[in-house]
């Protein structure tokens, strides 16, 4: 029931200090103090709600996340436990080609209701001064297990790190097993 009418409007990617943003977030006029959290809202509509197995949560965030399906919290990122409020910093800051990263959450369809849906989402910085700040959402829907098309092969390994990737018909909750 919160009216955001007043707020501004934009297509996604929103941020300031980053190449790719679409809509400019506005943080005032001192670079050195800017708010700790930015507030985006979005409605839409299921139908069919019965019928689907999961959700899957996309989101690009910088630096930290908490995301509301209906008022309810089904994701955070980046942020102590307890509660957020609108100074409660990141727990680390999110740097370079990492700031254009999405990350994957499954979720589960409780909150999802038949109509109208609203999905919020809480972009927190590591500080006042961060230089930065990035965010994008993608909220996917999924009705049943989806076939590997291509994959899982390895890429950019290290001695330290490899990158597995795989790709798949649809939305689904993957997970990498290895010991």
């Amino acid at each position: 029931s919160f009216d955001d009418s007043a707020w501004a409007t934009g297509f996604a990617p929103h941020g300031y200090g980053i190449f790719d943003a679409i809509t400019v977030v506005d943080y005032g006029i001192d670079p050195l103090n800017k708010p700790i959290t930015n507030w985006f809202r979005t409605d839409f509509d299921a139908l069919d709600v019965a019928s689907l197995t999961g959700l899957v949560l996309r989101l690009r965030y910088d630096d930290a996340a908490v995301a509301y399906l209906n008022g309810v919290e089904i994701e955070r990122v980046n942020l102590p436990g307890g509660l957020v409020t609108a100074q409660t910093v990141a727990t680390s800051p999110v740097i370079g080609s990492q700031t254009f990263a999405f990350s994957d959450f499954l979720v589960d369809t409780a909150q999802l209701l038949e109509g109208t849906n609203t999905l919020a989402i809480e972009i927190h910085q590591d500080s006042s001064a961060s230089y930065d700040l990035a965010f994008d959402v993608e909220l996917s829907a999924f009705d049943g297990p989806t076939a590997v098309t291509r994959g899982p092969y390895l890429q950019q390994t290290s001695d330290t790190g490899i990158v597995i990737r795989w790709r798949t018909a649809g939305p689904s909750a993957s997970r990498v097993w290895y010991g």
